[in-house]
This record gives C-alpha cells, structure tokens and sequence, in this order.
C-alpha cells in the first residue's frame, strides 16, 4: 500500500478535533468530530452548518444551541506520548509535557506558545483503565510514591485567570 497516495488526499494543513466530554460514573466519554482548521473555528463560532451531519456532529449543534453564545477562549497545548497494552486493550497510559496555555491568538495554526501550566520538569501521567490496574504498576507506582490525584487541564487554566481577575465567560454581543 502507498501511504504517500493516501495522505495526498488531504488539502488542509491542520486538521481539529473538536469533542463534548461527558463524566458519567467515574468514567470520561468522549464525542468527537475533525474537521480542517478554518470550518472548525466557523462551525464553533456558529457561521457554518456543515455539509455531512453525523450523530456527533447533530449532539455539537444542541451544545451549540443550548449553550448560546459560546466562543473559543482559551488555546491549550501539549506535547503527549501515549501507550497502551498489547493484551489488554482497555489499558491505556498518557504523558503529557510541555503544557502551555493562552487566552489570545487563538488560531490554531500558529506555532505553540503560550503560559507554563506545569513546571518544565514535571509530567502529566495519566493511566486509563476501566478494569483493575496491572500489578505490575502498583507495585511501580507505590515504590516511587507516586499516587493518583485528580488535575484538569482547563480547570487549572481557569484557576488561574480567576486568580488574574480574567472572565473567561466572556459572550459574543
């Protein structure tokens, strides 16, 4: 197979995921929809319907609806490895650094810029499983004192513009 051929097909540089998180029973899901740069920023922003509406994309449009006014505020990057295991598809393991933040420049074709959420030595573990976690990493974790606390990437951000005195709920008018 040529790959080449395949990724010949894309016209956009950047193409975004745009997603709805819902928290059910301790467990996070996820709805979500890519699209190229400029229709995403449009479709969020309420200046575009799109051509192909799926199941995702109709759930996006009640959010949308529901939530009036909505607008893109703040910029989040970071740089992720992720693993997962080979017998066990449930399991999953996420390292996020370099994690930078803005409430400006929105666009999201720029280079990543922005405030340190993190220092730059720290990392962001994040260990997914709806079944038990190996032993193997308990006993990893445990040795290394390393135990589970809870840390939102947007709430932390929120925190912080709280504490600058920014209104991060801000409305088109």
């Amino acid at each position: 197979m040529n790959y080449q051929k395949i990724f010949k097909r894309y016209e956009y540089k950047y193409l975004i995921t745009q997603e709805i998180k819902n928290k059910y029973d301790g467990v996070v899901y996820k709805r979500r929809i890519v699209l190229p740069e400029d229709e995403a920023m449009n479709y969020v922003c309420g200046n575009l319907k799109l051509e192909h509406e799926t199941q995702i994309s109709k759930e996006i449009d009640y959010f949308l609806s529901f939530y009036e006014n909505l607008r893109p505020v703040i910029y989040v990057s970071y740089d992720r490895e992720a693993f997962y295991s080979k017998s066990d598809n449930d399991f999953r393991m996420t390292f996020d650094r370099n994690i930078i933040w803005r409430d400006y420049d929105l666009t999201l074709t720029e280079d990543a810029y922005g405030r340190k959420l993190i220092d730059d030595n720290a990392v962001l573990m994040e260990i997914k499983s709806s079944k038990s976690i190996p032993l193997w990493l308990v006993k990893f974790l445990s040795e290394n004192n390393i135990y589970r606390t809870s840390f939102s990437k947007y709430g932390n951000i929120y925190k912080e513009c709280l504490f600058q005195h920014k209104n991060l709920c801000v409305v088109n008018n």
